[in-house]
C-alpha cells in the first residue's frame, strides 16, 4: 500500500518541481508593465532610470541588461533629436520606435546613432524588441511648459494609439518624473 501511494504521488511531486523551476524572473517586472500603455508619470518599465532633457538636440542613451538610461527622454514638441545609443549590457539589445520606423540592433559593447522626433503632445514609447516583455521600455516626452519640475501627475485617463503614442486626458500637470 505504501508503494502504491508513493508511485501515485511521484507525478504530482514532479509537476510541482517543474512549475517552481519555470517561474523565476530576476528582472521582477510584471507582465502588465509591457502592455504599451503608459500614463503621464510612468514609463511602463519595471525600473525607472531617470528622465533627461535632450532639448539641446542630442544626447546619449545607455542600453543595459534590461533597461534604458535615461528611461524618459524629454525634448521640445516636434523636435528632432540625435541619440547616441551605447549597449553597455552583456547581450544584444535593440532600440525601436514603431511609429517612427526606428529599429536598431546593437551587440554588446557597440554604439550607434539614431534620429528620433519628440511628439507634439503625449508620449511615444521606445523599446528593446528582444526584451520588451522583461520591461525594457522607455518613452519620448515633451518638456513641460513653464519650467515646472513636479514629480508626477494626476492624469487619470490615458489612451494608447497603435503607433505607440500615449495621451492623457486627466487634469494633472506633468513634470520630470
Amino acid at each position: 500500500m505504501t508503494q502504491i501511494r508513493t508511485i501515485l504521488m511521484l507525478p504530482a511531486l514532479v509537476a510541482v518541481l517543474a512549475v517552481a523551476g519555470c517561474g523565476g524572473d530576476d528582472n521582477k517586472s510584471s507582465s502588465n508593465a509591457t502592455t504599451g500603455t503608459t500614463s503621464t508619470g510612468e514609463t511602463g518599465s519595471g525600473s525607472d532610470h531617470g528622465t533627461k532633457s535632450f532639448a539641446g538636440g542630442s544626447g546619449e542613451v545607455e542600453l543595459d541588461d534590461f533597461y534604458f538610461a535615461p528611461t524618459t527622454i524629454q525634448g521640445k514638441p516636434g523636435q528632432s533629436i540625435t541619440l547616441e545609443l551605447k549597449n553597455e549590457g552583456k547581450v544584444e539589445h535593440n532600440f525601436s520606435i514603431s511609429s517612427q520606423h526606428v529599429d536598431k540592433d546593437l551587440e554588446a559593447g557597440e554604439s550607434d546613432i539614431v534620429k528620433v522626433v519628440v511628439p507634439k503632445s503625449g508620449t511615444v514609447q521606445f523599446f528593446c524588441s528582444y526584451h520588451k516583455s522583461q520591461g525594457m521600455v522607455g518613452k519620448l516626452a515633451t518638456t513641460s511648459s513653464g519650467g515646472s519640475s513636479g514629480s508626477g501627475s494626476s492624469g487619470t485617463g490615458s489612451s494608447s494609439g497603435s503607433d505607440g503614442t500615449t495621451t492623457s486626458s486627466g487634469g494633472g500637470s506633468s513634470g520630470s518624473y
